[in-house]
């Protein structure tokens, strides 16, 4: 890959290795969050892409608010 991106790109690499995924619940009934760094592309991807995939995607769908 290059070393620069577009975001949208960015966007699509994280959804693309499910980096995130929501595995399951614990004992309380609370739902875990599993971040898979295997598949994490530190060097292709930038931190404002992570975020904003973290507060769109999942915080939405845990139903917290993103600050």
């Amino acid at each position: 890959m290059s070393s620069q991106i577009s975001e949208i790109e960015q966007e699509q690499l994280i959804e693309k290795l499910e980096i995130f995924k929501i595995h399951g619940r614990d004992k309380r009934g609370r739902k875990i969050l599993r971040i898979i760094g295997k598949f994490f592309p530190g060097t292709d991807i930038s931190i404002g892409s992570v975020s904003f995939s973290l507060c769109v995607d999942l915080f939405l769908y845990l139903s917290f608010f993103c600050f």
